[in-house]
């Protein structure tokens, strides 16, 4: 990371008026009621670029794999749209047709999970990302919102507030294989790495249920903060964040002893949390103050404070996209490669240009200019709208 950081602010200007993004991953902030997307470039907390929605609001779920070409966001009322993430453009049209209240991607991407409910019924419906078609909906708990998607996409863990109740789907059958009780107004919804535990923040009782997923019960339930909303686990699996909107802070809890090891202050009215790929940050999306709190993990403290949109929402995981500029495939991204192939590909230069001393030496698993300009045409290919 330390080789880029010199010469990223000169790529960072030529590549965005260039209409690219930068060096990721990003984090993803649907603006409530500015229908817009802030984009969040991690290494350095900057807004690089302000994606527009089609329509005039976005509620409350993101999604946006780690390795994905897109991320997905949801109007209130007319369906869920596609951001590609390799060039910040938001789809004309829904992926998805009607109002959701939570979203999920497998861990490859391939597969998008929506929820939508009422007062009285819920469903979970898949989309192949592929197509952007819809296999079909599972029938779970009344008011269905958050969903999570376990690590190797075997089971979704949908939350059902007006049930209080959480579905388990088996998405090889696509049916319902358990219904467990949680508390009232259940929405914001975890797994860990593990898969073995499923955390749900129960918006009415202020607390969060733990679900042991090899018996599909309720083996803890924790008292939070007032009003609990998003969830998200630390990558070693020993802590657990929840953000409490009533009183701008965010919960702290000890994943092995299931008690609270301290309360951060953030901004006003924190809906969505999420963690980084490393897991040494956690940025919460502030909708009351129009900010996101960036929170140092390794001593639960605030360093920076992001100004966005009006009424940040981004409930689920909202921060990835980022492996896609690695274009050498050397698992890095870095100014003195990637981004110096990303730039001349932009320019027109092909061919034996486009890749002097513009691969790395070691580690490269595209390292010839077939190779090379095959990746970057993809990318092109899917970073259109």
């Amino acid at each position: 990371m330390k080789r880029w950081r010199r010469t990223y602010p000169l790529l960072m200007t030529a590549l965005l008026t260039s209409g690219y993004a930068l060096a990721a991953p990003f984090a993803y902030i649907a603006n409530g009621t500015s229908g817009t997307v802030s984009v969040i470039d991690i290494a350095t907390n900057l807004v690089v670029t302000t994606v527009q929605s089609p329509t005039a609001y976005l509620s409350t779920p993101v999604a946006v794999s780690p390795r994905g070409s897109k991320t997905y966001v949801s109007a209130d009322t007319t369906g869920v749209y596609s951001v590609s993430t390799f060039r910040n453009t938001v789809s004309s049209t829904p992926v998805f047709m009607g109002a959701s209240r939570g979203l999920a991607l497998n861990a490859s991407g391939s597969r998008l999970y929506v929820t939508h409910g009422t007062q009285f019924d819920g469903q979970v419906c898949t989309v192949d990302t592929a197509t952007n078609t819809s296999p079909g909906c599972v029938n779970v708990g009344a008011g269905a919102s958050g969903v999570a998607v376990n690590p190797d996409g075997t089971r979704l863990y949908v939350a059902n507030g007006n049930a209080a109740t959480v579905s388990v789907v088996d998405t090889t059958t696509n049916m319902v294989a358990a219904t467990i009780p949680v508390g009232v107004d259940a929405w914001g919804i975890a797994v860990n790495h593990a898969g073995t535990r499923v955390y749900v923040a129960n918006l009415g009782p202020d607390t969060v249920s733990v679900i042991d997923t090899a018996t599909n019960t309720v083996v803890n339930t924790i008292n939070v903060g007032s009003n609990p909303l998003g969830v998200t686990v630390g990558l070693d699996d020993k802590r657990v964040y929840v953000t409490n909107a009533a009183i701008g802070r965010v919960t702290v809890i000890d994943a092995v002893t299931n008690e609270i090891v301290t309360e951060i202050p953030v901004g006003n009215a924190p809906f969505g949390i999420s963690i980084t790929p490393k897991g040494d940050r956690l940025y919460v999306a502030n909708s009351g103050s129009n900010n996101v709190s960036v929170i140092r993990t390794s001593d639960n403290t605030v360093v920076d404070t992001i100004a966005v949109g009006q009424s940040p929402y981004s409930i689920g995981q909202f921060i990835g996209g980022g492996r896609l500029l690695d274009i050498d495939g050397d698992g890095e991204v870095l100014a003195t490669t990637d981004m110096v192939l990303l730039l001349r590909w932009r320019l027109g230069i092909r061919g034996a240009g486009l890749i002097a001393s513009a691969v790395a030496l070691f580690g490269a698993t595209r390292t010839t200019v077939e190779q090379i300009e095959a990746y970057l045409a993809q990318l092109d290919g899917i970073g259109s709208p």
